[in-house]
């Protein structure tokens, strides 16, 4: 999946290819996917991202923000 230059997944220093595993150490499942655990969260809160990036894991911190209107 693509990420969009300025978003917050770019500011905190996630690239094309990485693979979001938790966040604030809840593990995305089938049954919890990324957009129902980051749905919980508010905007302007920090939340924790462990990543798979370049076959390492990696904690990176982000700070979320209202999404863009299409």
């Amino acid at each position: 999946m693509a990420v969009i230059p300025g978003s917050p997944a770019d500011k905190g220093g996630i690239v094309e290819n990485d693979v979001i595993l938790e966040v604030d150490g809840e593990k995305i499942t089938a049954d919890r996917g990324l957009a129902g655990l980051i749905g919980k969260k508010e905007v302007g809160q920090q939340v924790k991202l462990l990543i798979l990036h370049d076959g390492e894991e990696k904690n990176v911190t982000v700070t979320l923000e209202e999404a863009a209107k299409n």
